[in-house]
């Protein structure tokens, strides 16, 4: 366990509480989940996770209960947005990533809804807003409409888009 526990601890209790959280560890050549863990963020944990990342995993986890598609999420706790500085799908050179970075990071800041969290990944940035209910997503539909109007979410696309405009 390192110094960062606690804070690692933090950001994965703001999804899930104390519930038991879905971990994946990705390879790193295809991009597609290897591993899964079911559990707490504990010290056991953090050590179990640590060593596959040794071993050339990539380490995350399931923002919501459930699993990755609307058919299996049980409980909704965040809606996210994975803005890479590639297309989709695409990993470019990291060094042409972290060039691509600043201006994804400043078009976030300009986006009128704070997000939650800001997580760095290789190649760009997840961007987290936590939903204040926790609701299953029959629901979540009606009750962020009045939040998020539809006109923000495509404005948010077109501006985060890394195509010329």
């Amino acid at each position: 366990m390192d110094d960062r526990f606690d804070e690692i601890a933090a950001f994965v209790q703001a999804f899930h509480g104390t519930n038991e959280v879905r971990f994946v560890a990705f390879d790193k050549r295809t991009n597609r989940p290897a591993k899964h863990l079911l559990g707490r963020f504990t010290p056991e944990m953090d050590s179990e996770l640590r060593a596959l990342n040794e071993q050339g995993y990539e380490i995350g986890f399931i923002v919501n209960s459930g699993g990755y598609t609307a058919k299996v999420i049980s409980r909704v706790h965040a809606i996210f947005v994975d803005l890479d500085a590639g297309e989709a799908g695409e990993y470019l050179p990291i060094a042409e990533a972290e060039a691509r970075k600043p201006a994804l990071l400043q078009r976030i800041r300009d986006f009128p809804l704070k997000p939650s969290y800001i997580a760095v990944t290789r190649n760009g940035y997840q961007v987290h807003y936590l939903c204040v209910f926790r609701t299953k997503p029959s629901t979540c539909s009606e009750r962020t409409r009045p939040v998020i109007p539809n006109e923000s979410v495509h404005s948010f696309r077109r501006k985060v888009s890394t195509r010329s405009e």
